[in-house]
């Protein structure tokens, strides 16, 4: 049952999403260092818009998240890397992304984006 996982609750959900708008407004305001920073600066740019539009969320499942409470695509995954849709989602990243469902708190976010900030962009 998803009620098991943390991100399955409202408050969960609301606290991810603040911290993505808030965050894409950051990322937005520091374009100018991410010319230096993010190996794809421009790309950084428009991942922030579509974080602000809602499209897409910083941190998304590295898996196919089948089972898990739905979330927005993630422009990293839960593994703190750019999501690859092809790749097959292997047993590791479906435990971590099972981790990261079932025991969500938004500085986990923090973390991975912190940790692939060079790869917003992408």
């Amino acid at each position: 049952s998803d009620a098991e996982y943390t991100l399955n609750k409202p408050y969960a959900r609301r606290f991810k999403r603040l911290f993505d708008l808030l965050s894409a407004v950051i990322v937005t305001l520091l374009f100018p260092l991410n010319l230096f920073l993010v190996r794809n600066p421009l790309g950084s740019l428009r991942n922030a818009f579509r974080v602000l539009s809602g499209s897409h969320s910083w941190v998304g499942y590295s898996g196919k998240g089948t089972g898990l409470p739905s979330i927005r695509h993630g422009v990293l995954g839960t593994n703190g890397i750019p999501v690859q849709p092809t790749r097959n989602a292997e047993a590791g990243l479906q435990m971590l992304d099972q981790l990261y469902a079932g025991d969500y708190h938004v500085y986990r976010d923090l973390y991975l984006i912190t940790k692939g900030y060079k790869w917003l962009g992408t």
